[in-house]
């Protein structure tokens, strides 16, 4: 298990989501392209912002490919796939690896896509997905924060001044809209070393605009709204 430092994140996950892929499927394919990862686990599909309820996707289909995560990583990173996306997760918790930082997992991210796009391609799929979203999620300890300061940041900008007795809550949750009207969520718990920050951006893709300049786009926005959280630390 690796220890994050303090104001480094305990756990990050960046994705990209395509139009669902039903019929098109190969596990076996897949797992095989992805050998080197020496634990896969399958669990059933989970939703999207876009797909909150999977009903609509899933009327005329049979269940899809369920969440296949590959553990492992040589980065200690780990691959989580499913019909609609692909993603690359790294957890302080489930390796003894340092985070690889942001510009290398954006890296392998892409890496990976191309691998899979690459497999569609010599089964013979001639429609191969374009990528339609991204999002960030950084999640990470504040040993010396408290979820009501974070908020008072997060809403305000700055820290609370001495005079203002702050109101005591454990939890915050806030839902806002970013660019172009694309949601942006921001989590806050108390725990009893501290809190548990949690923050969230998600893109749809402009026309023209690669995957790598909205991800930026998305990683500098968690990034600001971090520094906001824990007053600049």
């Amino acid at each position: 298990m690796s220890t994050a430092r303090e104001s480094e994140p305990t756990s990050v996950r960046f994705a990209l989501y395509f139009p669902w892929l039903v019929d098109a499927m190969d596990v076996d394919g897949i797992r095989a392209q992805w050998a080197s990862y020496p634990t896969v686990v399958q669990v059933p599909p989970v939703p999207s912002a876009d797909h909150p309820d999977l009903d609509d996707i899933l009327e005329d289909h049979p269940w899809p490919l369920g969440l296949t995560v590959f553990e492992g990583g040589a980065s200690g990173e780990r691959v989580l796939f499913q019909g609609d996306r692909l993603a690359i997760e790294w957890n302080a918790q489930l390796t003894d690896h340092e985070y690889p930082r942001y510009a290398a997992m954006k890296q392998l991210l892409g890496q990976r896509y191309n691998e899979f796009t690459g497999l569609l391609t010599r089964n013979g799929v001639n429609d191969i997905p374009s990528i339609a979203a991204c999002d960030c999620l950084y999640t990470t300890h504040l040993p010396k924060n408290n979820a009501s300061t974070v908020a008072y940041r997060i809403v305000t900008g700055g820290d609370p001044p001495v005079e203002v007795k702050m109101p005591k809550f454990s939890s915050f949750h806030r839902h806002v809209h970013w660019r172009d009207n694309n949601p942006l969520d921001i989590d806050a718990s108390d725990q009893e070393d501290g809190t548990r920050l949690s923050i969230q951006a998600y893109l749809h893709l402009a026309e023209s605009e690669s995957w790598e300049d909205a991800m930026d786009d998305c990683h500098q926005q968690a990034l600001s709204l971090f520094a906001t959280s824990t007053g600049g630390v």
